[in-house]
This record gives structure tokens, sequence and C-alpha cells, in this order.
């Protein structure tokens, strides 16, 4: 059984909580083979994508909870890396120049495409989903007076935590 066979991406789950960690692992490598991880989705008619390359372990596989890439989109062992270093995949963009979307509609969950790569060959990818917003939380705008904010109220009777997040002019 060749690589391009035997390799599969092993996610800790398909369909995560935006805030939630995502594990990623690659089995099946040759040993110490040098594999990519590229990733990408769409936001707003924006390619975004991310890629790192790992080398294998002896055992033919990769844990980017564990590893350091060795060349790549962010550096050091981050097991969310690969998602917060992805830029626009057309130069010269800013990240999210031309988004329209109003980031506190309810908003579906957002697509991903992974994918490992023996140097220029797609050997296995899979596709998850980060849930934004979850089934059941309805969301409100709050312009009260001078209170400007938004409401995410959970399914049910409650009663459920709270948080507050202040935000002022952005400047030091």
């Amino acid at each position: 059984m060749t690589t391009l066979e035997k390799a599969r991406i092993e996610l800790s789950s398909d369909s995560v909580m935006q805030d939630e960690v995502i594990e990623i692992a690659v089995i099946g490598l040759d040993p110490w083979a040098r594999v990519t991880l590229r990733l990408t989705t769409v936001i707003d008619g924006i390619d975004l994508v991310s890629a790192a390359d790992y080398h294998a372990d002896a055992k033919g596989r990769v844990e980017v909870a564990a590893q350091a890439p060795v060349t790549g989109s962010y550096q050091g062992t981050d097991v969310m890396g690969l998602f917060w270093s992805m830029t626009p995949e057309t130069l010269g963009m800013g990240p999210m120049a031309g988004a329209t979307r109003d980031p506190w509609e309810t908003q579906p969950p957002q697509q991903y495409v992974l994918t490992a790569l023996l140097g220029d060959e797609e050997i296995t990818s899979v596709s998850l989903q980060r849930i934004i917003v979850p089934e059941g939380v309805s969301v409100q705008r709050l312009n009260e007076g001078r209170l400007r904010g938004v409401l995410f109220l959970p399914a049910g009777d409650g009663p459920f935590p709270a948080l507050l997040g202040v935000t002022g002019s952005g400047g030091g």
C-alpha cells in the first residue's frame, strides 16, 4: 500500500464550536516524510488559506498539537495555528477587505477543507466546520439609550451565566 492509499487525516471532531479546539493528526505516512497541511475556507467571498510543513515521526504520524511546523504560516507548537494564521489567498488584500457580513448576525457554520500534500500531490483531505452561533441561541441587538451591544440568549429557562465584553477606542 502506498502513502497515497494509506494516509489519512484524523480530527478530534469534524464539527465544533468556534472557540473549541480541533486536534489534527495525519497518520499512515512514511517515517520522517515531510507533509504539508493546507487549510482553506471562504468568508464573504474571500478565499483564506494557511499552510505548514511538518516531519512525520518514526511511525509516520504528524500531531499538530505536539509538533511545531518546519515552515509555514505560523511558528511554534499550536494546536489551532492553522486556523488563526489564515490570510487572504490573493496578495494585497487586507485581512477581511471587502467583508460584508454583520458579525453579530446568526451565521451558518464556517466550512473548512484541510488537505495533506506530499510535494504538490494531494494525498488526503477532510471537511470540517466551526459553529459560530449554536442552534437555539437567539441573537438580539441592544440599542437602548447609550447602551449598545448584542445579547446572545440560549434556549431554555435559565438562569444562565453572563459574560460582558467591553471595548474602547482601540487606541493606546
